[in-house]
């Protein structure tokens, strides 16, 4: 299983040893941060890509902006590729004090 959804949409964009590289990457930033990656879609040779933070035992959660720079830095500097950032909300429920 891919740790990025959809990742086979770049087979056309990225080498083999660079979609190596996004998945260990990736892999990282599940089981550190609960972060989640997908390709939704690419336009004119430019991917976009959702990002969605879950919840954590540390309950450290990126901000918005965090998570934005975090994706295209890992598209960027592992696969040379600029991408188009669509974070969605988490899926964390806070708790009512």
């Amino acid at each position: 299983m891919s740790e990025i959804k959809n990742l086979s949409k770049l087979k056309y964009l990225i080498n083999k040893s660079q979609k190596e590289d996004l998945e260990e990457k990736a892999s990282w930033y599940r089981t550190n941060k609960n972060i989640s990656f997908k390709v939704l879609n690419i336009v004119d040779d430019i991917p976009l890509v959702s990002i969605r933070q879950g919840y954590n035992d540390a309950e450290s959660y990126l901000t918005i902006k965090e998570l934005v720079d975090c994706t295209k830095e890992l598209f960027l500097k592992t696969a040379s590729l600029e991408v188009h950032v669509r974070p969605l909300p988490s899926q964390v429920k806070k708790e009512s004090k």
